[in-house]
């Protein structure tokens, strides 16, 4: 059964879950009954470059593997 107030997704960051400070979500459904599950923060600017700069740092390690 879905909760009556669905949790808004973490962001993966850097190898860590950090909330979102965007205040603009959008609701996830489950698509076999319709029923909101979750909402996902449509971060701005900053959270976006901050997870590109971690990512583009990690990428030397990922692509030696």
């Amino acid at each position: 059964m879905a909760s009556s107030s669905p949790q808004t997704c973490p962001l993966f960051i850097n190898g860590e879950w950090v909330p979102s400070v965007a205040e603009t979500v959008e609701p996830e459904y489950n698509p076999s009954d319709r029923n909101r599950i979750a909402s996902t923060p449509l971060c701005g600017a900053g959270e976006i470059d901050r997870a590109v700069q971690a990512a583009a740092l990690a990428y030397p390690a990922w692509a030696a593997t």
